[in-house]
């Protein structure tokens, strides 16, 4: 059997751009303030178990304690982070 875990943080961080000049292509208006995107923190673990010679089960879990938070690319797009979910995986070696 084994067991793994991961942490990803990202922390509090400015979106858009503050110039004095502004510019179109990326919608950055002149002498705007950035907003600030929230910190957040994800944890993902996985199970595996091998069974008899060739088969292997294992588990995903993803973003466990269902944290929320963004992902944006300056004023163009603004995604949610995917909320908790999990998968199984069964493989069998030849």
């Amino acid at each position: 059997m084994s067991i793994g875990a991961g942490v990803y943080h990202l922390g509090k961080r400015p979106y858009n751009d503050w110039t004095k000049e502004g510019s179109d292509f990326h919608d950055i208006q002149p002498m705007l303030k950035p907003w600030y995107n929230k910190a957040y923190t994800i944890v993902n673990a996985q199970l595996a178990y091998p069974v008899k010679d060739k088969w292997n089960l294992q588990l995903l879990f993803n973003n466990i304690f269902d944290a929320k938070g963004y992902d944006a690319y300056r004023t163009v797009n603004i995604d949610r982070i995917t909320p908790f979910n999990f998968a199984g995986i069964v493989t069998y070696k030849f």
